[in-house]
């Protein structure tokens, strides 16, 4: 069972938190350009029906990371693209030791998420997801070399989670971090790291907005070459060239691209800087819960035969998830 989410303590950083796995930074974008991001990203955008519907694939877009500031990014003309290069140079600024990874990363994946506050997201991990369905001969498993989460609405909403885990590692995590999702701070980690989102604890939560969250996961050249068969473009799916940077006629049939759209208004509400809290260790991480589910149970019921929630903050080993992502066959998607 997963310990960090029976309870969540107060979010308030101790001194010293910070761990060379990951960090929070204030993400800095210029007013004209988080209100564009909110406006674009608020509950009611296209983006959500294009992109986020129930039952509807995995969707990000892809494209080279703008190196020469703000005038590259611009002459695409769309905020997410002014968006990624702004957050590549707050990235850059940092003294933080992650930010040399983004020196080797060319490109950047692109996709947002909208949930409820009191919604949680299962523990998984970031992988190329053009390797999925195309049989055992073609599968692979690849990770970014930096993952990031954008925070641009829900305060008071469930935790980001990110755990001392990957794959490979001999052992179950002993360390984690929770990172509240304060409007306007940027979560970066290592692209390796299993991640998920915690419930928001407790009851009442009809008050809190909406949880929105841009997330960018930053690649080098592997992701350039890649031999997998490509998915229909007509229809939503990992990695997809952004419309704007498609051939003349193509942004007209992705209505949710039009500037229009990403206008930003003073009835939108902007990003904020961040405020003086940050990721709170979390330790221990996993607990083990004994078989028998109930002692006064009249026949016994064992955890191993229950179905478990889709979640796996339970799990039946240590090398559930590992065993997930390892086995093509088992792995439907994370």
């Amino acid at each position: 069972m997963l310990q960090a989410s029976s309870s969540q303590p107060a979010m308030e950083a101790p001194p010293g938190c910070q761990s060379p796995r990951l960090v929070c930074l204030p993400a800095l974008l210029p007013p004209p350009l988080a209100a564009s991001l909110c406006k674009g990203l608020s509950p009611a955008s296209p983006y959500w029906a294009a992109h986020g519907g129930r039952g509807m694939p995995f969707s990000s877009h892809l494209f080279p990371i703008p190196r020469h500031g703000p005038d590259e990014a611009a002459m695409y003309g769309h905020p997410l693209e002014e968006t990624v290069s702004a957050l590549a140079r707050c990235i850059a600024s940092s003294p933080h030791p992650l930010a040399g990874a983004l020196q080797q990363a060319t490109h950047a994946e692109v996709w947002a998420h909208c949930r409820a506050s009191d919604e949680a997201h299962q523990l998984h991990y970031d992988v190329d997801e053009r390797w999925l369905g195309h049989g055992k001969s073609e599968y692979r498993v690849q990770h970014p070399l930096l993952s990031s989460v954008l925070f641009l609405a829900g305060e008071g909403a469930g935790a980001t989670l990110v755990l001392e885990e990957w794959l490979g590692k001999p052992a179950a995590a002993t360390r984690a971090w929770l990172v509240p999702p304060f409007p306007g701070s940027l979560l970066l980690f290592e692209g390796r790291l299993l991640h998920g989102v915690l419930p928001k604890p407790g009851r009442g939560s009809s008050h809190v907005e909406p949880r929105i969250t841009l997330m960018v996961a930053w690649w080098g050249e592997e992701v350039v070459g890649h031999r997998a068969r490509q998915r229909d473009a007509s229809a939503p799916g990992p990695m997809m060239t952004p419309p704007w940077r498609l051939p003349d006629g193509h942004l007209s049939r992705h209505a949710w691209a039009d500037k229009e759209h990403w206008s930003g208004s003073e009835d939108v509400p902007s990003i904020r800087a961040l405020p003086s809290q940050g990721p709170h260790p979390v330790e221990p991480v996993w607990e083990k819960v004994p078989g028998q589910v109930s002692a006064r149970q009249a026949s016994p019921v064992w955890l191993t035969q229950l179905p478990l929630p889709p979640l796996r903050f339970f799990l039946r080993s240590e090398t559930e998830i590992e065993r997930l992502y390892g086995d093509p066959e088992l792995f439907c998607g994370a």
